[in-house]
């Protein structure tokens, strides 16, 4: 008699197999791009844990290959949030959390409100151009209305991407025209009265920083003392993390933006007069001080 044919698992099936008194549960989620065979397996101690995993992915699976053209635009973007916005572009880095909280809020609070139980399929490019006017109209900034269109465009390509939509709108409407906005900079003697208005100030030290070495803000309130070698010929800063609107210590979204900077002499003595002072409270708390590299 002939050897039966092994029949190929179809798309989300899925078995359970007890092994030494564990439980591997392995599924299989349909054929890649590249026509690879896509499984996921993981081990746990129970058969109930092997199965909810598996009735998990198997939704996953689901997911990935029912079309959104008719869901409502806010149960695809909350969907989309959660599992594909974080992975990123194919072949790139995963968003920074900040883009992703950015993301977040964009949907929540702007998109959904006004368009969120419109079907995906039905959106039109002449409702997201009414929609930015109305976002102008409330007194936003033409970037800002911009950030809602890149919102959704990103998280409509990914289900053309996947086969699961015909075509992306946001490519075409919502977006809004953007002048650049003229340069104001303080004059050498504005910065004087500045600096010398702000000498007593606990946190003069970042105020010169900020007006010696044109760091951002954020990045002023990301630096550590472990990221500036204070002594040595070359007395200089390195940007290595950065604080975000929302509170977190992020590290610099793109290459360019992670730096080293030289440190005048002016800045040098008042960051080490600053550290000092930062020891000697470091010591009366029982706390262990930052260090520089040097």
């Amino acid at each position: 008699m002939g050897r039966k044919a092994r029949q190929r698992a179809r798309k989300g099936t899925g078995s359970v197999v007890e092994r030494d008194g564990r439980f591997r549960a392995q599924v299989d989620l349909g054929v890649r791009p590249d026509s690879s065979r896509q499984r996921r397996s993981k081990t746990f101690d129970s058969r109930n844990q092997a199965e909810q995993w598996l009735l998990g992915m198997r939704v996953r699976a689901d997911e990935l290959t029912g079309g959104v053209a008719d869901q409502t635009l806010a149960t695809y973007l909350r969907w989309w949030i959660e599992h594909e916005a974080p992975k990123g572009k194919p072949g790139r880095a995963p968003l920074a959390e900040s883009t992703v909280r950015g993301y977040h809020s964009n949907i929540e609070i702007h998109i959904i409100p006004v368009l969120g139980s419109r079907k995906v399929g039905e959106l039109t490019v002449a409702e997201l151009d009414r929609f930015a006017n109305a976002k102008l109209t409330e007194g936003l900034a033409p970037s800002t209305v911009n950030r809602f269109r890149e919102t959704l465009r990103s998280a409509l390509s990914t289900a053309v991407r996947q086969d699961r939509l015909m075509r992306n709108v946001a490519r075409y409407g919502g977006g809004v025209g953007v002048e650049s906005p003229p340069v104001d900079r303080f004059t050498d003697d504005e910065l004087a009265r500045i600096l010398t208005a702000a000498r007593d100030e606990h946190f003069y030290p970042v105020i010169l920083a900020l007006a010696r070495t044109g760091l951002r803000a954020g990045e002023a309130c990301g630096l550590r003392w472990r990221d500036l070698a204070l002594t040595g010929a070359r007395p200089r800063l390195s940007v290595v993390w950065q604080l975000d609107k929302w509170g977190g210590l992020v590290r610099p979204k793109s290459p360019s933006a992670r730096r080293t900077l030289p440190l005048r002499p002016e800045v040098v003595v008042v960051l080490e007069s600053w550290r000092a002072r930062q020891d000697m409270w470091a010591d009366r708390l029982g706390l262990v001080p930052d260090r520089d590299p040097s």
